[in-house]
């Protein structure tokens, strides 16, 4: 650099701008092409592209989506490109020529060739995918640093999270309502892909790539992480379907590593990824597998009692997901102890009231740890135990309803309301007792969720029937 140079750049005021620079060079993603020309036309800001270069490398920033960093710490392994043709003559020692007086030269199997190119597209798709996830995750951290230190005790419903319920419900209720209903939640749930692929990224990526895989980003978010990422999930399925379930866990595996670098060790969000992890593998109860999270959960319960109290809301909320945590792989013993301590602490601090005067947070949570005890007694092949709690469950579920103050929170319930009914009902039938598995069917077949479900459904399928034609075009 010539004095000259270094004079001029330090007469740029850089800091007193930096934050309109990195508003529209990190948060926006603008090409820094386009960045010269915004700060220069509305801001009367001129610099040459060489010197924001050198303030960016002064600043530390590093591009979201790009593919070179300055720190490669921060990055997995690069995977290899394929070949590309070159006019340049291989060197004589690595080539071999065939002459009268050579051996024969063996021709290659072109079977195990192919078998060979085969793998090696594989681990190409593998590896990009794994490293357009971390990509996606360390991009988010860059342009929203106080994610970092946001909700690590507890967990929002996100927007992914909300439409992966969605998904669970129409699947739950396919079969459980008639076959209408059923189709009718299944068009409902498609119908809200649409706004679901604007929301961050962030949000969205678990619940958009191995819940519900789709194709919609391509329109919204092209060339985005989130959107290579998808890409080559669909390629990895069609070339190696046998593979995506340990491709699964192994993004989970990747993204929990992630929050680790991060947010550290004590979060629920790498609890909550851990736990999907293990899912793809169906690990029996008791598993292993299971020993690592609750020991995390353990950890985390811990020091949000010495942070916030023993009774505090935020313990209760991390001792409520050690036992979705127990739920998933451990024994229906270790189930039901956890399940015990949380209800002994709601029915205490609700000591003298009947459970319709509960608060409606206590509510949700006496539902779901009497839900957890009912599955655990079924699991266990102890379906006649099952039955009391998952009645508590339906009961308190009914209150929610009534008490819910937003249409999120009495979607949920209605769900539930009906897939609980449909299980009750399963369960009946299994010990005989007809008369009252017939009363429950009757309320899941008059549910009023899923009647306006169906009417909502009906209506928009009118609309666009009883459209005139090309009105969409005009």
């Amino acid at each position: 650099m010539t004095p000259l140079t270094q004079t001029v750049d330090r007469q740029i005021p850089w800091e007193a701008m930096k934050e309109v620079i990195r508003g529209l060079y990190l948060v926006e993603n603008l090409t820094l092409k386009d960045v010269i020309n915004i700060m220069k036309e509305k801001h009367g800001f001129s610099a040459t592209e060489r010197m924001y270069k050198r303030r960016f490398i002064s600043w530390d920033w590093q591009k979201y989506n790009k593919k070179e960093r300055h720190n490669p710490d921060r990055i997995i392994e690069r995977y290899p490109g394929r070949a590309r043709a070159t006019c340049r003559r291989a060197h004589r020692r690595q080539m071999q020529i065939a002459r009268s007086n050579n051996p024969p030269v063996p021709e290659p199997n072109m079977l195990q060739f192919f078998r060979f190119c085969h793998a090696n597209r594989v681990e190409e798709l593998r590896q990009g995918l794994f490293y357009h996830l971390r990509d996606l995750i360390v991009g988010n951290s860059r342009l929203d640093p106080e994610w970092n230190q946001r909700g690590k005790h507890t967990l929002l419903e996100s927007s992914g999270d909300r439409l992966s319920r969605h998904f669970k419900n129409a699947n739950d209720l396919h079969g459980t309502a008639n076959d209408q209903q059923s189709w009718a939640i299944w068009r409902q749930f498609f119908l809200r892909l649409e706004s679901f692929v604007e929301d961050p990224p962030i949000e969205t990526y678990q619940a958009f790539f191995f819940d519900i895989p789709s194709k919609l980003l391509q329109t919204k978010r092209r060339d985005e992480p989130i959107t290579r990422v998808a890409r080559a999930m669909h390629q990895l399925n069609t070339e190696a379907p046998l593979q995506m379930s340990l491709v699964i866990e192994e993004m989970h595996n990747i993204a929990a590593d992630c929050y680790i670098e991060l947010r550290g060790q004590d979060d629920l969000t790498i609890v909550f990824t851990r736990m999907r992890a293990i899912r793809p593998r169906n690990v029996g109860r008791g598993s292993r597998w299971c020993e690592p999270i609750l020991s995390s959960c353990s950890n985390i319960l811990q020091g949000a009692m010495e942070r916030f109290g023993e009774f505090s809301d935020e313990t209760l909320f991390v001792e409520l997901w050690r036992l979705g945590a127990a739920s998933l792989c451990s024994t229906p013993e270790c189930i039901l102890q956890l399940s015990t301590g949380i209800i002994i602490r709601l029915m205490s601090s609700n000591e003298g009231l009947d459970l319709s005067e509960w608060g409606l947070e206590d509510l949700q949570h006496y539902a779901w740890v009497n839900f957890n005890i009912s599955k655990a007694y079924a699991e266990s092949g102890q379906i006649e135990a099952s039955i009391p709690p998952l009645k508590e469950s339906i009961e308190a579920t009914g209150y929610v309803l009534v008490y819910a103050e937003d249409e999120a929170s009495r979607e949920r319930a209605n769900t539930q309301l009906v897939s609980r009914y449909g299980k009750l009902e399963k369960r009946l039938r299994l010990l005989g007792k007809l008369a009252e598995a017939d009363k429950f069917n009757a309320y899941i077949t008059k549910s009023t969720y899923l009647e306006e479900e169906e009417q909502n459904d009906v209506a928009e399928n009118l609309d666009s029937m009883l459209a005139p034609p090309n009105s969409q075009e005009r």
